[in-house]
């Protein structure tokens, strides 16, 4: 299969893209290109051959769509099989196990036509998880996010035990109602987070599991592009009705035939236009035949987002008769349904999953149980007939709405994929070499002191991620190197901050003579912020390469700033030779605090003073106890190693 390199590292896995009715997941990759999240699009088929939005020419992410059911295409599925296993035998080996041999084992005995057909289902999504996989590993895609918890995420699920990388889905409604509970709890409990369209779907996810997976739960509305959908101030049609959406049992649309058939016996005068398409549309059609609404409704299948707007700014209502089904589908909340809101059409809709979160009954809308086509002609026959009330139903709903634009609602979520593709090796090393202190406001009084900008040396910053570059490497492995990442950075602040702190604890002195020990220095962002402003400076570290960063991005400024390699309680210094120690994050990393804060003393003038921070977290997160290398060993292992070299506290709860 014949891949090139691309700087990606969120995928999107898709039944298909794109597809006309989904807007909200086109507005998403939309969100995520503006936002600069790196994203590929990996589309398990492709899309029928229909009409395409506009909006869909602005996206450049790449795509990739599945293997198709030919020769060709299970070729191409073979061949990324072979690779994941060459390159992860042991993983493709027991997740082919578990998914193929052990199914085909058990349907030797057990012939018949649903067997079979659950056993090509397996073998299907297989074929595909490991098409994802491959690319997942080809591209340098770091996540996985599937959307509907169905067949995306049982191809997550499967790429994710090929090769171990992590996923996330979004749930909408036919997927979130209709899968199996328990099912949907594991997938629940194995993804790094899921999200839900509505507060209702948000508050059934959280349900399942336990406390720990209901925060995984984010609840992010779908938005809707602003630019495009608003009051224009067309003159309306008052007597267009106007419904949109796929031709499925779910919308109800033959509920709204009865409805129509109401009014037309009432003598209501008014004409509906059907805008959609879908296996209901034969049957829909011998309904609009058999209730003598020919000439009054017509089906005109799909339209594009950019004809859509017209025709919500021409229609004096929107009818959205949605219903559940006796397996528990249904709608979430419908785009359409936003769409005509923003767009000052009144809508008159059913109590169905979420809509109630979006159309106050009087207010914004008009609502109706559903599967009542009396209650639905009668709220329907009473906008026909008073304007003005529509008018006002449809103002007040534009109003609301006039902030739910996809650029917004998509936030969380954007941040969300940022800080995971923001994780990576590489990422880190950029963001380490570029100097977080300077971000914290000194960047200026270097400047200041220097008297010149900060030259920057292509041998400089080569050598720094050289130094920075094994540490990360190391623990690449860790599930949560995100998060020490986004410590790690957010120490580099914090310490910028302290900076004027630990310049006032010399008491005022205006000839900055006494000496800071910086104690635990790490990569170098409070010592070298401190050089900056004058003062003299000794950083130490117990990892030589720690101390090495410091040294070169102090050389980069044209600052020089020793910095000492020690382990252990024990500071190699005299007595009283600093005037002021920082001893940031520190405490909490020893096995003897109280010998330490001893040494601090020791190395203290008589009227020094010390800056010390104890964040009193659970140790264990960072397990080195003042010990070499240990980072550098898999989580047992460095247990181990520390409890070999007695360097082990009691417990891992910090106590002092």
């Amino acid at each position: 299969m014949k891949t090139h390199r691309i700087d990606s590292k969120i995928g999107y896995v898709l039944n298909a893209f794109p597809v006309l009715s989904e807007t909200f997941i086109l507005n998403e990759l939309r969100a995520m290109e503006k936002s600069g999240v790196p994203v590929v699009i990996l589309s398990l088929s492709h899309p029928p051959q229909r009409a395409e939005h506009a909006s869909l020419g602005e996206l450049t992410t790449p795509r990739f769509y599945g293997p198709e059911r030919t020769p060709k295409g299970l070729a191409l599925a073979l061949w990324a099989h072979a690779w994941l296993a060459a390159r992860h035998p042991r993983k493709y080996s027991s997740t082919f196990r578990r998914e193929v041999a052990q199914p085909l084992w058990s349907a030797l005995g057990r012939p018949g036509a649903p067997v079979r057909k659950r056993l090509s289902k397996r073998v299907h999504l297989f074929l595909l998880g490991g098409w994802a996989a491959y690319l997942a590993e080809r591209l340098g895609i770091r996540h996985l996010h599937a959307h509907y918890a169905k067949k995306p995420l049982e191809v997550a699920e499967m790429a994710r035990r090929l090769t171990g990388v992590s996923y996330s889905f979004a749930a909408h409604a036919k997927d979130l109602y209709t899968l199996p509970v328990k099912r949907l709890e594991r997938r629940l409990q194995r993804a790094r987070f899921a999200v839900a369209c509505h507060s209702g779907g948000a508050r059934f996810l959280r349900s399942l599991g336990s406390t720990a997976d209901a925060d995984k739960v984010l609840h992010v509305a779908h938005g809707l592009d602003t630019r495009l959908f608003l009051p224009r101030g067309w003159v309306r049609d008052p007597e267009l009705v106007l419904a949109v959406g796929r031709l499925t049992p779910k919308k109800g649309f033959d509920v709204l035939l009865g409805a129509l058939a109401i009014l037309a016996a009432r003598g209501t005068s008014f004409r509906c236009e059907i805008l959609g398409f879908g296996r209901m549309r034969k049957d829909l059609l011998e309904s609009i035949d058999w209730l003598g609404l020919t000439g009054k409704v017509r089906i005109r299948g799909p339209v594009t987002q950019e004809e859509l707007s017209k025709w919500y700014s021409r229609a004096s209502i929107l009818a959205m008769p949605s219903r559940v089904l006796a397996d528990g589908n249904r709608d979430g909340i419908p785009n359409v349904v936003l769409e005509a809101m923003a767009c000052g059409t009144p809508v008159v809709a059913t109590r169905v999953g979420g809509i109630p979160e979006v159309v106050s009954d009087g207010v914004s809308g008009r609502l109706v149980p559903p599967q009542d086509p009396e209650a639905l002609a009668a709220s329907l026959g009473e906008l026909l007939a008073d304007p003005e009330q529509a008018r006002r139903l449809g103002t007040r709903a534009a109003m609301e709405l006039a902030d739910l634009d996809f650029r917004q609602t998509n936030l969380p979520l954007v941040e969300r994929f940022r800080a995971i593709s923001s994780s990576s090796v590489p990422a880190v090393l950029r963001r380490v070499s570029d100097d977080a202190w300077q971000q914290g406001g000194l960047a200026e009084k270097v400047i200041e002191r220097l008297g010149r900008s900060p030259r920057r040396s292509r041998s400089l910053e080569e050598a720094i991620c050289r130094a920075v570059a094994p540490g990360v490497a190391a623990n690449a492995w860790r599930p949560d190197l995100e998060r020490l990442a986004a410590r790690r950075i957010w120490d580099e602040f914090f310490k910028a901050q302290q900076v004027p702190r630990v310049k006032a604890a010399l008491n005022g002195s205006a000839e900055l003579d006494g000496t800071v020990l910086d104690l635990g220095c790490g990569r170098g962002g409070l010592a070298v912020g401190l050089r900056a402003q004058g003062l003299k400076v000794i950083g130490l570290d117990l990892r030589y390469r720690n101390c090495r960063v410091t040294g070169l991005r102090a050389k980069r400024y044209g600052l020089g700033l020793p910095a000492v390699v020690s382990h252990g309680e024990k500071l190699p210094f005299p007595d009283g030779y600093f005037q002021a120690v920082s001893c940031l994050e520190v405490l909490e990393q020893v096995l003897d605090p109280v010998a330490l804060l001893r040494e601090i003393r020791r190395v203290l003038a008589s009227d020094g003073a010390c800056a010390v921070t104890v964040v009193n977290r659970l140790a264990h997160l960072d397990p080195h106890y003042h010990l070499w290398g240990v980072n550098f060993l898999p989580r047992r292992a460095a247990e181990r190693y520390i409890r070999l070299r007695k360097r082990a506290k009691e417990s891992y709860r910090d106590c002092q």
